[in-house]
């Protein structure tokens, strides 16, 4: 997640403050990548005791916190920097991810349906959301999402995949198989699409195909225990 601290311009004030501030901020960034986080944040005290009100700096704390697994101080750094740029899209979507882990799903919720007030079309956003109501069971309010994904990005792996699950569920087999081949089209590199793809080639008795699925996913990292045994068993 390192690589998605962002070293954020304040472009609506150029006065000396904000601007030292954003070099603190820079600074800051630039300590954190080099896994020196002691003195990121020591920058960022700075940089805040320059300009309280420069939210960049609230949000890359919170980045810095979420990496070090302290979600609730990250949340409410997120907030800080939502109360100072009511706009910030990353802070409600970051947030809304740690509400997630936290099983705060109404939270996460009203954060999500936050960025989508800004930018109807952060694909992310509706994502996010899809996969609340698919882990809730809700699978017609979840395909809604991820169409409209799809619809936003064509290009967008992730809910391919998850409607190719969707499909699985209600037995919709080959309506499945065309999903994660065009998951697979898009993103090579999850092993997780090759694992059900294999296990459905099983299914269609192509122990060829299955066997270059398993071995895929076994490749790119796999460790679940259904790809292990039926590559153990079928692929000798």
């Amino acid at each position: 997640m390192r690589n998605i601290i962002i070293a954020v311009i304040l472009l609506l004030s150029f006065n000396s403050c904000s601007q030292k501030a954003e070099l603190l901020n820079d600074k800051a960034v630039d300590l954190f990548n080099n896994n020196q986080i002691d003195e990121a944040f020591i920058k960022l005290d700075e940089a805040q005791k320059v300009d309280s009100t420069f939210f960049g700096t609230y949000y890359n704390r919170a980045i810095i916190y979420s990496e070090l697994g302290k979600n609730d101080q990250a949340i409410e750094q997120f907030s800080k920097s939502i109360r100072l740029n009511e706009y910030d899209t990353s802070s409600y979507m970051n947030r809304g991810i740690l509400y997630s882990k936290n099983q705060n799903i109404e939270k996460a919720l009203q954060d999500y349906n936050s960025v989508l007030k800004i930018d109807p079309n952060k694909k992310e956003a509706h994502f996010n959301i899809g996969l609340i109501y698919f882990n809730s069971g809700n699978l017609s309010d979840a395909e809604i999402k991820f169409l409209k994904c799809i619809q936003i990005d064509p290009k967008y792996d992730p809910p391919y995949f998850r409607l190719a699950k969707i499909r699985i569920q209600n037995e919709k087999f080959n309506e499945a198989y065309n999903y994660l081949n065009k998951s697979i089209a898009l993103n090579d590199k999850k092993f997780e699409y090759y694992e059900i793809r294999g296990v459905m080639n099983l299914m269609k008795g192509d122990k060829i195909k299955a066997c270059e699925d398993l071995n895929r996913a076994l490749n790119l990292g796999s460790k679940d225990e259904l790809t292990l045994k039926l590559q153990s068993e079928e692929c000798k």
